[in-house]
């Protein structure tokens, strides 16, 4: 038998403007282990197979599945080997000029995840987040349509991880400790 030598995996998703990256950036100040972006690793490796430069925010508008394609590719050309933890933002479901998409269960089991967190936030916190956020091109959504969007992104993700047989978990957005704490105790596990 050979010991699976992969870093344990933990899959952070909740709405675009919900603050994962802040909640992400101040937790893994204090927890050892691999920050990763799903965007920014499909934005990277669109960009090293086509010859136009692809934008963060135009990743929405392409085709959803060549784009999770790319994200496992980026993932295995990224993630560290020697790091007990790695921590990726992702979505399960991305809002697109189409609709509503669902990153469908199998690229998250082609990533092998050890658990999967879900941030959420008042509706009128997200709308309120995005509207201050000049730098990104988020389509407009008003409360009504987040509430919605955030309890499918929800469902969905406690769907993946049933799927996956993995645990489940919600944190509010802001709860730096909570996630901290339970960051930790995935990393305490060391190699999975």
């Amino acid at each position: 038998w050979f010991c699976n030598l992969m870093p344990v995996l933990a899959i952070i998703s909740g709405l675009s403007g919900v603050g994962k990256t802040w909640l992400l950036q101040r937790a893994m100040k204090t927890v050892p282990g691999q920050l990763l972006s799903a965007s920014r690793l499909i934005e990277q490796e669109l960009n090293r197979v086509y010859p136009e430069p692809v934008e963060h925010d135009d990743l929405r508008k392409l085709d959803i599945a060549a784009n999770q394609g790319a994200l496992v590719a980026g993932f295995v050309r990224t993630v560290d080997p020697d790091v007990d933890l790695v921590v990726l933002d992702a979505h399960v479901v991305i809002d697109t000029p189409r609709g509503l998409e669902f990153v469908p269960k199998e690229v998250f089991a082609r990533l092998t995840p050890s658990l999967l967190i879900f941030i959420e936030d008042r509706p009128e916190a997200i709308l309120r987040h995005r509207s201050q956020d000049g730098a990104r091109k988020r389509p407009f959504r008003d409360v009504e349509a987040l509430a919605l969007q955030q309890s499918q992104a929800l469902a969905a993700a406690r769907q993946v991880a049933k799927d996956l047989m993995v645990p489940f978990y919600t944190i509010q957005a802001g709860d730096v400790e909570g996630l901290t704490v339970l960051l930790m105790k995935q990393n305490e596990g060391g190699h999975g």
